[in-house]
């Protein structure tokens, strides 16, 4: 992937498994245990060799050609969308090994589909089909085997026939609006009204309402940073870091 991203000559990735029996069923659970597992191993970017954490500016498109489980659905979810195979099946089990899906899965997969589906799945690890796939906006399109990959190429040559700065341009100002935090759209809205100086730092406070506390934001051009909250009587009543979403009251 990143010679994906290194050549010019290549506008679109697509991803999918080798054969056809499945996509990815994700690490072996022994081999997690041990701490021998190569998906899990530290790159530089991250495990999965990097895929699942690494800037990209290049369209991904995943082909599911059967299971996508564990790690492999935490591939798909990193890409940019995703078509199936009817024999695809989708599952985060991590819960059934007594791991979690922190390669992505638990934050991806909320904003993947409806919100109550996407919980069902991570706390039952159970499995779903293309057809439900299909149904909840998983993947975009469910085709025979045979017509997978020629779906993914037609599909892939659309994208690339587009102005490559444009593309690329759009889909990161796209992938920002998935990847922002809760926690950072709070800070930034609370925010809103500050005032920059010409640096691009910035302290501004915010009387709230009722007039009782007072939002002071510290922070740089991109964003909020952080902002506490002081009470009429000067008594520090919460702090938060934005970039991190954490809220601590005091």
């Amino acid at each position: 992937m990143a010679e994906v991203e290194r050549d010019a000559s290549v506008q679109v990735a697509i991803l999918t498994g080798a054969g056809d029996k499945a996509f990815c069923a994700g690490a072996d659970p022994k081999e997690l245990a041990s701490g021998s597992a190569p998906g899990g191993r530290s790159t530089s970017e991250g495990g999965f060799a990097g895929f699942v954490h690494a800037r990209r500016e290049k369209p991904r498109i995943a082909a599911v050609n059967g299971a996508a489980v564990a790690g492999g659905f935490e591939l798909v979810l990193a890409c940019d969308f995703a078509i199936a195979s009817v024999d695809a099946v989708f599952a985060l089990p991590e819960v059934k090994r007594g791991l979690a899906a922190t390669a992505g899965g638990v934050w991806r997969l909320p904003r993947s589909i409806p919100r109550g589906a996407a919980l069902e799945m991570i706390a039952t690890g159970e499995p779903i089909d293309a057809s439900e796939a299909l149904r909840l906006g998983l993947v975009n399109r469910v085709m025979a085997p045979e017509h997978l990959i020629p779906e993914a190429m037609r599909i892939a040559a659309l994208a690339a026939a587009n102005a490559p700065l444009a593309l690329r341009a759009s889909l990161a100002l796209a992938r920002r609006a998935f990847d922002l935090n809760d926690a950072v759209l709070r800070a930034e809205a609370d925010a809103a009204g500050r005032r920059v100086d010409p640096n691009g730092a910035l302290v501004e406070r915010v009387p709230m309402p009722d007039r009782s506390t007072t939002n002071i934001c510290f922070g740089g051009a991109d964003g909020c940073d952080a902002y506490i909250t002081l009470s009429r009587s000067g008594r520090l009543a919460g702090r938060r870091w934005a970039r991190e979403g954490l809220l601590t009251p005091s």
